[in-house]
């Protein structure tokens, strides 16, 4: 039988930090021992990344997050490091050259940064460019220290635990302490892998970028200095056979740890050690600050047996922040739905403090309980046939007082409405109502202020005029000195003639607002018959138009030949009938035709061409007596015009003409001819 492969079998984790040749240098693990000992890059935590590759790979390649955790006793450390400012631009300048490739916000927020000179920076980029090596090797076991030197001497001690350090400016140095450590390797040159393409040196970039990157960077720089004199040019020795070992205890599930300034009081749970699915769980957790804090992030992650998060948020995700907080003792509880699949679950408990952006870990409460969910039976704690996932809301909305409304100086302005209506057409109406009053103006569910509309000339035997004809709840509140645009739909009164709208406010159970200081708004208009129509030419349901834009009360001409108006398709009994088409005039060298047509545009009534019109002068255009012998179902009025023609249609009306009335100036009928367009 063959002989089995004598493959690597040395634990190490390689560190990698950002554009510190971490592609390249796993590249040449790879190459060096094989496939199958070394993992490709990866990204993830610390005790994660060791759970799921420890026992695929002898070399776990990573950007790894220790989130306080100590390094593994059973695994050898590697990584690389490179002069801060250098790497820093260096990662700039590969994001800025790969739009396409990298997170479209990280993106924008480097472009902006170069092109300011670091003037503009988004804390979106805080990780990968803003003391990145003091924040990565303070994060292994983290002791919050607040002071700077502190942090450096810590993230310096992390350091010397690692068995082999490099510099990015001596790579060949680097693999050769590796192959000295692990006794590997067999001269093998470097690959040059995911090389920013065209970048400025560190020496190159403008002295205000430059000084901006070392202002991020102050701690690095000092960290690096002080690393290169530790590290650079001492190599490890050789690992003794056989390599001295010790007993390596599991730790324990249950684990808890906080900085000086916050102190964990109490934990308390109504979890039990089986619940069913679906069903609610509460936890609370008491802990005391010894100093104001500007934010904390409280939060819980429920864990499977092998640590991966089933489901995890925290105060920030939730959108409920805890700011400006005093020192002092604190209570924070969470409800959670367990809408899981069956299986045994963690609770853990992390509290975070942001200061500058950047989130300092200030107490982590690892295994706090654990409990199996499946789908048991239980005594429903809830009344009714059914249970329903149930949590209420408390918060401070505003700082307004709402009462009844005792001052209402103010008023209501109505805007422009159409000149005449038909009786019972449906009315658009805008107005402004203006409070010039010392008061908010709200109402409540007992006494709700509404806008009401009514005719004044439709008696109703009481005060105000007519009855009430549309009324609409005040939606929220108007301020003092606030001016709130409103819109209103109303049908037209059922009789025809001259009619005034008046538009204002009422509160439930209270006196009228007119007697409170309020001034209604009033407009009047001119209500016709049903065979009786007028309407402006902006009216879009009534004047279709082809080539025309509608301007103000007008539907104008735009330079183009052909349909201006058209339409309304108007059925009316047989008789006679006077239109009359109201506006200004083409140019002398325009042409302009009304058609009097019906059946589709297939038989024409009457012809008029006003194309003499006075240019520019506001009038009659054209004035028509129509005589029909029969009944019509779709009458269409249409303007056709040229492209010289400046026209604008401000008026169509067209009414009953009696039998015995005159017609002064009265326009004959002429014989009908075809035209394009229409319906």
């Amino acid at each position: 039988m063959p002989q089995p492969i004598r493959a690597f079998d040395g634990r190490v984790i390689f560190d990698h930090l950002p554009k510190t040749a971490g592609q390249a240098v796993n590249r040449w693990f790879s190459d060096t021992l094989g496939s199958g000992c070394v993992s490709t890059n990866l990204v993830g935590d610390h005790h994660a990344l060791i759970r799921t590759y420890g026992g695929m790979y002898s070399v776990i390649s990573a950007h790894i997050e220790f989130n306080d955790t100590p390094l593994d006793p059973r695994y050898r450390y590697i990584t690389c490091l490179r002069e801060p400012v250098d790497r820093a631009v260096s990662w700039l300048y590969y994001v800025f050259e790969n739009k396409d490739t990298v997170n479209p916000r990280l993106w924008q927020s480097v472009s902006r940064f170069l092109e300011s000179d670091g003037a503009d920076y988004d804390l979106y980029m805080n990780p990968i460019i803003r003391d990145t090596y003091v924040c990565h090797f303070t994060g292994i076991y983290n002791p919050q220290l607040t002071g700077e030197q502190d942090r450096i001497d810590y993230a310096l001690q992390a350091l010397d635990a690692y068995d082999v350090v490099g510099f990015y400016e001596d790579l060949d140095g680097f693999l050769g302490d590796i192959s000295a450590a692990f006794r590997i390797g067999d001269g093998r040159p470097l690959a040059v892998v995911n090389k920013t393409g065209h970048r400025p040196g560190a020496q190159d970039i403008s002295p205000a970028l430059r000084a901006r990157i070392e202002a991020l960077n102050a701690l690095d720089l000092d960290f690096y200095r002080r690393a290169r004199e530790r590290h650079l040019g001492h190599r490890p020795a050789l690992a003794p056979q056989p390599p001295p070992w010790a007993r390596y205890e599991t730790p324990p599930a249950k684990q808890i740890r906080s900085v000086a300034d916050l102190s964990l009081l109490a934990f308390t749970t109504d979890a039990e050690a089986a619940m069913a699915r679906g069903e609610a769980i509460q936890f609370e957790l008491e802990f005391s600050l010894a100093r104001p804090c500007g934010e904390l992030i409280v939060g819980f992650t429920l864990t499977d047996p092998d640590g991966r998060a089933a489901f995890g948020t925290d105060t920030r995700l939730l959108k409920r922040p805890l700011l400006e907080l005093e020192a002092g003792c604190f209570h924070v509880g969470f409800t959670c739905v367990l809408d899981l699949p069956d299986g045994a679950y963690a609770l853990n408990i992390a509290v975070d403090e942001c200061r500058d952006g950047v989130d300092f870990a200030m107490a982590r409460c690892e295994g706090l309980c654990t409990f199996d969910v499946a789908r048991l039976a239980r005594t429903p704690q809830w009344i009714g046939t059914s249970f329903l996932p149930t949590d209420f809301t408390f918060s401070f909305l505003r700082p307004s007082v709402i009462s009844p409304i005792a001052d209402a100086a103010g008023g209501i302005e109505i805007g422009p409405m159409p000149g005449a209506v038909l009786v019972g057409e449906t009315i658009e109406v805008p107005f402004r109502l203006v409070n010039r009053s010392a008061q908010i103006w709200a109402g409540t569910l007992l006494n709700p202020v509404l806008i009401c509309g009514r005719w004044l000339d439709q008696p109703d035997g009481g005060e105000g005029g007519g009855p009430v004809l549309w009324q609409s709840p005040l939606v929220g509140e108007v301020r003092p000195g606030e001016r709130l645009d409103l819109h209103m739909a109303l049908p037209a009164p059922a009789t025809p003639g001259r009619h005034a709208l008046m538009l204002t406010l009422v509160q439930k159970d209270g006196p009228a607002f007119e007697h409170r200081g309020f001034v209604p708004g009033v407009a009047d208009i001119e209500v016709h018959s049903a065979d009786h129509w007028a309407y402006a030419g902006s009216d879009a349901r009534r004047a279709y138009s082809l080539v025309g834009a509608r301007h103000g009360p007008a539907l104008a001409s735009t330079g183009i030949e052909g349909v201006l108006m058209y339409g309304p398709y108007l059925p009316l009994p047989a008789g006679r009938y006077r239109l009359r088409l109201e506006g200004s005039g083409p140019r002398a060298r325009g042409h302009a035709t009304l058609d009097i047509v019906h059946r589709a545009g297939a038989a024409g009534l009457a012809t008029a061409d006003f194309s003499d019109t006075v240019p520019g002068e506001t009038g009659a255009l054209a004035e028509i007596v129509l005589g029909l012998d029969e009944d019509v179902e779709d009458l269409e009025i249409r303007v056709l015009v040229s492209a010289e023609a400046e026209v604008a249609i401000h008026r169509v009306t067209l009414a009953p003409e009696p039998a015995d009335a005159a017609a002064p100036g009265e326009v004959p009928a002429a014989p009908w001819r075809s035209a394009a367009g229409g319906g």
